[in-house]
């Protein structure tokens, strides 16, 4: 529930007290049904399982908004001293899902490991045929510190290596998009007459499916002095491949259907992972300290054709660059002069110099055509961190215990697009400090615009991306 009263002083002001009241309910059903079997012999010990799950999600909602209230006494707000009311009410959107699963493991005097998977899911969200993915999985084990030449080792109290490969699939979209979608109550307007039809909400995608992604791991599991110091190193490659993406939309004056999500693409993420610790305990007093890492390489692959880049905010992505890389325009300073403007290279041939005036922002003219405009926009930093990093402490002593937890990352680059609204802030908010540094004549800084730059028809943020390390702690007694 939400009240919102005339506030006609806010540049996002309200003419008339509205209240706005929302209610849904979803459930989820699942079931289970599996066997399993196990047997030892001689060292030997296998178990298989076979089983099936289906699950169904469902729920409703209902919201309506009242517009217009003679008195906006809390007792007073109820719908029905509304002067309108526009609202509705419906069902969302039905999902089902059945699986059935197969897995089988061996291992042999605790020393050979072997399993292996298979998966086939269905779900409502895709058209027959392209409902159903088949997921298959295998990994083998080798306990080296169990063989005889590692028996009786002084130092290495446990090491074991694993290999696994591995699909799975992604079903995580809207459903219905293999359907033309038609969206009701839409207004038009005939001959000047006001009429009440429906339209095409969403275009059909008949052919969309699941996602997949394949991956390799390969684990090194190590411990030393009666596993007081214990050192895991892994690798991994994954790539995803028949990414559900949203296609690039070219927007039309007037054209308001949707394009529904494709499998359109590839990608690879692959990189290390490193886990240290050491613990013991001494009388009363007991310790744990460890730190982990992770290494990661991200990079889009492969696109359809026909879909040039992925597209969100202040990103994209092309092939061969991460994923989401920030996308904009290069700056080279402030303009301090009309004889600045006048004689800049990168807007000789722009319709738009006339309005660019002392202050305003220099774009780079990356293309050579003489103008900035959207062909201009380049990479201009990847937000994706290099490492991942963690450290955490235990400590005991008696009764008492104390954790220490770290998490960071490094590497990655940041776009300060909240900056947008510290320098052209509406009333209801207040300007960043940075605006105190503003360019206010010939001379006086060449990095704080102070303007939004709108006049060019596109939005400016003057702040680079930049190289940045975030820290977490979390203490708990």
């Amino acid at each position: 529930e939400r009240f919102q009263n005339v506030t006609p002083t806010q540049s996002r002001s309200e003419t008339s007290p509205n209240l706005a009241q929302g209610t849904s309910v979803n459930s989820l059903m699942l079931g289970e049904l599996y066997a399993s079997y196990q047997k030892s012999s001689n060292g030997h010990n296998i178990s298989a399982t076979a089983g099936t799950s289906t699950q169904l999600v469902r729920g409703n909602y209902m919201d309506m908004t009242g517009i217009g209230f003679a008195s906006t006494l809390e007792s007073q707000l109820v719908m029905n001293n509304a002067n309108v009311v526009n609202g509705g009410a419906g069902e969302i959107d039905t999902q089902g899902l059945l699986s059935y699963y197969l897995r089988g493991t061996y291992n042999f005097e605790n020393k050979y490991y072997m399993s292996a998977t298979m998966r086939a899911d269905g779900s409502s969200i895709f058209a027959d045929g392209k409902k159903w993915g088949y997921f298959p999985a295998v990994s083998a084990g080798w306990r080296i510190s169990n063989e005889a030449f590692m028996s009786g080792s002084p130092v290495i109290s446990n090491m074991k290596l694993n290999v696994g490969y591995g699909e799975l699939g992604n079903q995580n979209v809207s459903a219905f998009q293999y359907l033309n979608i038609y969206r009701k109550d839409r207004r038009y307007f005939i001959n000047g007459n006001p009429v009440t039809g429906s339209r095409l909400g969403s275009f059909a995608n008949p052919n969309i499916t699941w996602e997949t992604a394949k991956t390799l791991n390969i684990l090194l599991e190590t411990s030393f002095l009666d596993d007081k110091l214990v050192l895991n190193v892994a690798y991994f490659d994954k790539k995803t491949s028949g990414m559900l993406v949203s296609p690039v939309r070219n927007y039309t004056a007037g054209n308001e259907t949707a394009i529904p999500q494709q499998n359109s693409g590839e990608m690879s993420n692959k990189g290390f992972e490193l886990e240290l610790s050491y613990g013991n305990q001494k009388g009363d007093f007991g310790y744990n300290v460890g730190m982990n890492a992770t290494f990661l390489k991200n990079k889009l692959l492969a696109l359809s054709d026909g879909i040039p880049y992925l597209e969100s905010g202040v990103s994209r992505t092309y092939v061969g660059e991460p994923i989401a890389s920030f996308y904009g325009w290069k700056t080279a300073g402030i303009y301090q002069n009309q004889g600045q403007i006048d004689n800049d290279v990168n807007i000789a041939e722009d319709p738009r110099k006339g309005s660019i005036t002392p202050g305003d922002v220099i774009f780079v003219d990356t293309n050579g055509d003489k103008l900035v405009d959207n062909e201009d926009r380049v990479n201009i930093g990847d937000g994706n961190p290099t490492a991942l990093l963690g450290f955490y402490a235990d400590f005991s002593y008696k009764g008492f215990n104390l954790s220490l937890l770290f998490s960071g990352a490094l590497g990655q680059e940041l776009y300060d697009e909240m900056m947008m609204r510290g320098i052209n802030a509406p009333e209801t908010d207040g300007a960043d400090k940075v605006m105190l540094e503003r360019w206010t004549g010939e001379g006086s800084t060449n990095k704080e615009t102070g303007r939004s730059n709108l006049s060019r028809g596109v939005i400016f943020n003057n702040y680079p991306t930049s190289k940045t390390i975030t820290l977490g702690l979390d203490i708990s007694f």
